[in-house]
């Protein structure tokens, strides 16, 4: 039974390693072709968790348009947020992000790639946190099977 889950828990992380590694290759070779254009912030969605202390989060993520150089407009949510402790008690929980807010995102002409803020971190960031997750879990499998092994 505990080499069937090593298995499974193995093939997990190898398929989390290839696809993240994947995305990273696709990102990178398009990074030299995506515009960088003005957008605005139109408003910003609020999405609550529980941290492993039972804290209560809220997130904040900006939806976002702007106008393609063809005249296109696009409306997007950015897939990344700014997290912070709910305040209760303490007064309201205020986005960093305000209406009319100008922001700069990163547009694919080829379509290949969703349109994100124009930084590093939501640009690498999700596929670099699956590239180290998935390697995390491929070491952890091989440390286990050589402890079995030997």
């Amino acid at each position: 039974m505990t080499i069937f889950i090593l298995i499974v828990l193995g093939g997990l992380g190898l398929i989390t390693v290839i696809a993240s590694l994947s995305s990273l290759v696709i990102k990178i070779r398009r990074h030299p072709h995506l515009l960088r254009i003005k957008g605005t912030v139109v408003t910003s969605e609020k999405e609550y968790s529980r941290d492993d202390d039972a804290r209560r989060r809220v997130t904040f993520y900006p939806v976002i348009n702007y106008t393609t150089p063809d005249g296109r407009k696009v409306r997007f949510r950015s897939s990344t947020g700014s997290t912070h402790e709910e305040l209760i008690l303490a007064g309201p929980n205020v986005s960093p992000w305000r209406d009319g807010q100008s922001i700069d995102v990163f547009h694919d002409p080829s379509g290949t790639m969703e349109p994100c803020i124009a930084s590093l971190w939501s640009l690498y960031g999700g596929s670099l946190g699956f590239l180290a997750g998935g390697s995390l879990l491929l070491i952890v499998v091989v440390n286990k099977w050589s402890q079995l092994s030997g």
